[in-house]
């Protein structure tokens, strides 16, 4: 299984509302019959998702103090990737004896012929996060459900996401269609040559999958770098807060960190979770903003 297979399971909706928890590190359980399915599902969830660091628990780590260590210390570096934690099936017991704070794990749950057992440790390890999202897939390893517990705190906006998911598709297309173009004009001005090795020369299938993997994560790293250069300018900007009310307004913002295919608030909401700032007093989203900062457009 690759990363594209992980995202032909699921509908665009519940892939994206997965991305959007891979992005703001909202654990996630997955629940399976078979112990090899999850685990492997788990492996590319967290290949999916380049701008994380992958530590497994039961392998790098166990102790509750091991796992506050390796948190404090990507608190100390904004620079520092974020750690995504994979608890592979039958590790469970121990993480919820050892581990309060699920902050960007992914978790394996087999039910092995106990039903009561496999729901008891979900509704555990739920609710040891008031946010998570569960993944559970039927006998025939395919998924069931997806569901977003959020215990109030209501729906989570995917659009971000989506963008991403449709971006991945249409630009694979798109490059795939610009190689084909080549071999037919290449294949058109040489007559001679066989049907079976025409066939063979157009097909892409391999290919496909490899461009369809590396756009995706292109487009997550582009986000990603966009957000931490709308970091650095937020943080200066909130010094300048110290001495005079400062504001800057929306397009202003995302022009200058050249990133567009996001709401103000979503890109607040990463920031938050990636690097626990609050800068929402610093971003004017207001229909006179938009209008400022094209009057200071006209004006270069």
């Amino acid at each position: 299984m690759n990363i594209i297979d992980l995202l032909n399971m699921f509908t665009t909706n519940d892939f994206a509302l997965i991305l959007r928890c891979l992005f703001d590190r909202i654990p996630i359980i997955v629940g399976g019959m078979e112990r090899e399915i999850v685990d492997e599902i788990l492996i590319k969830l967290c290949d999916s998702i380049p701008i994380r660091k992958e530590v497994i628990f039961g392998n790098d780590f166990v102790e509750k103090e091991e796992h506050d260590a390796i948190i404090q210390e990507e608190k100390l570096d904004y620079d520092n990737h974020r750690i995504i934690f994979r608890a592979p099936v039958n590790s469970e017991d121990l993480l919820l004896s050892n581990i309060e704070n699920l902050k960007g794990w992914v978790i394996g749950l087999c039910v092995n012929g106990n039903v009561d057992a496999f729901f008891e440790k979900a509704l555990r390890l739920r609710k040891k996060n008031p946010l998570s999202l569960f993944i559970k897939l039927d006998e025939r390893n395919k998924v069931e459900s997806v569901k977003l517990y959020s215990e109030g705190i209501g729906k989570l906006e995917t659009n971000l996401e989506k963008q991403i998911v449709k971006k991945t598709f249409s630009e694979t297309e798109f490059a795939l269609e610009r190689i084909k173009r080549v071999l037919d004009k290449k294949i058109q001005s040489n007559n001679g040559i066989n049907q079976s090795i025409i066939t063979s020369l157009v097909d892409l299938s391999q290919e496909e999958s490899i461009i369809k993997e590396n756009i995706f994560k292109k487009e997550i790293l582009e986000f990603y770098q966009a957000s931490r250069r709308g970091l650095a300018l937020l943080s200066r900007l909130n010094f300048l807060n110290q001495f005079q009310p400062v504001k800057v307004g929306k397009k202003t913002f995302f022009d200058a960190i050249s990133y567009e295919d996001v709401s103000t608030s979503r890109f607040l909401e990463f920031v938050t979770a990636e690097w626990g700032e609050n800068f929402e007093n610093l971003i004017d989203d207001s229909r006179l903003s938009v209008l400022g900062d094209h009057l200071d457009s006209l004006w270069g």
